[in-house]
């Protein structure tokens, strides 16, 4: 029977999670914090059967870590599909199957919502939760990549063509007489395909990759108004992999902030030798925001004496040529330095690794500033430190210190980025 010692293990981060017994998954669901979910479900065995019947059966529990929800959602399809686990009865019954359905033997693929499986022609993906849920990934994917979701082609171009939809329009192509026009429009209405197609079996990062890119490309080729287009599509699609809840610790849970305090003060003292005062401390955290240098942002944010201190969040246009993040974030860090009236903290986080911690440090040792930094690494998250070569440190992933450092990096992310925004769509309009 799965214990609470064995939930605590699990990663509070978005994933898939496989109930198992025997090594046999018997539910499979996801989660934007898989920790957190997997708890409902203890909670809910006292009301539910089913709920009841997952628990009591399972006698292990795994978890596998994605960077973002929409990756977790196409991994839950595909484990669903291949394991056909006991209890994720929705997709028993065939009148329930939902996908996206691809037909790749047509010179223009279509993408349709679909209710089953129904011939040998085309390429599925899924099984999908809801017809709302597919619709959505359609809708939200038809943003960033254009293709036709029409079943019967005709002679016109279609309404979605004429709002950027629907490009190259599949109708336009059969209306045309000229062989080599039409076979360079399905070329690249196939492209588009394929890169949905890819999306689509969890090639996301690719994606954003190869959108990165075609702007660097674009900008060094000077055709800017095209590069502006790209990162228009790539910030559109960033948003759709990252939309979820940058909810903090406290909404997710009841934080024992005595807990929270031990942790800090031990950590500090270990690692610094730093006295932190009794009940009272102050985290920043820091991160850059910005688009092949475009608009260039940083964020920074409060957490002081056990709760986000929203109005003191501090925002920053970063001003000094750019060159790379590494510097802005220096840049960000002098600047807010230079504000003695601001309650100086007691810990800094830095959203990066070795590189963004190597330069804070550095400058601070130029400036005989001695206040404890760190830095937050991805893929998968771990903690930096600048004794010994700028090493990773071991900190308890399932302590709240831990935690808290993660729910501040995820903090500062939407922050700058939001910032970021503004100043990105206040240029555009200029």
């Amino acid at each position: 029977m799965i214990t609470v010692s064995k939930i605590e293990l699990l990663p509070s981060q978005s994933g898939v999670y496989i109930f198992e017994k025997n090594n046999t998954p018997i539910y499979i669901g996801k989660s934007v914090n898989i920790r957190t979910r997997v708890r409902t479900h203890i909670a809910q065995a006292q009301l539910s059967r089913k709920e009841a019947a997952i628990i009591s059966q399972s006698n292990s529990i795994r978890a596998i870590t994605t960077l973002s929800n929409f990756d977790a959602l196409i991994l839950e399809a595909d484990l669903i599909r291949k394991y056909q686990p006991k209890y994720n009865v929705i997709w028993k019954d065939d009148k329930n199957y939902l996908y996206i359905k691809v037909t790749i033997r047509d010179a223009c693929p279509k993408i349709l919502s679909v209710r089953k499986e129904n011939d040998d022609k085309s390429k599925y993906f899924g099984p999908f939760r809801s017809s709302h849920m597919t619709n959505s990934l359609i809708y939200e994917l038809r943003h960033v990549i254009p293709f036709c979701t029409q079943e019967k082609i005709g002679k016109r171009k279609c309404f979605y063509a004429r709002i950027g939809l629907c490009n190259p329009c599949p109708n336009y192509i059969e209306s045309l007489s000229d062989k080599e026009s039409i076979k360079k429009l399905q070329e690249t209405y196939r492209k588009n395909i394929s890169k949905i197609m890819s999306i689509l079996s969890g090639n996301s990062s690719a994606f954003s990759h190869l959108l990165e890119s075609r702007i660097k490309r674009l900008i060094e080729e000077e055709k800017y108004e095209e590069a502006i287009h790209i990162r228009d599509k790539l910030l559109k699609f960033n948003a759709f992999l990252e939309r979820r809840s940058f909810k903090s610790i406290h909404e997710h849970e009841n934080v024992d902030l005595y807990k929270l305090y031990d942790e800090l003060r031990a950590f500090l003292n270990d690692r610094f030798k730093y006295k932190l005062p009794a009940d009272r401390y102050r985290i920043e955290c820091y991160d850059i925001s910005n688009l092949l240098g475009a608009q260039p942002t940083g964020s920074m944010v409060v957490y002081q004496d056990g709760e986000f201190k929203q109005k003191e969040y501090k925002k920053f246009s970063v001003k000094e040529p750019i060159r790379s993040d590494i510097y802005m974030m220096r840049e960000v860090l002098k600047r807010r330095l230079q504000h003695s009236e601001w309650r100086m903290p007691d810990l800094i986080i830095l959203d990066g690794g070795k590189p963004q911690l190597r330069m804070i440090y550095e400058y601070f040792q130029e400036s005989g500033i001695d206040i404890p930094l760190i830095s937050i690494a991805k893929r998968p998250d771990r903690i930096l430190t600048t004794a010994q070569g700028y090493r990773t440190i071991y900190i308890s992933r399932s302590g709240l210190l831990f935690k808290l450092i993660q729910s501040l990096r995820d903090e500062s992310h939407r922050f700058a980025k939001k910032y970021h925004i503004v100043l990105r769509n206040r240029n555009l309009l200029n």
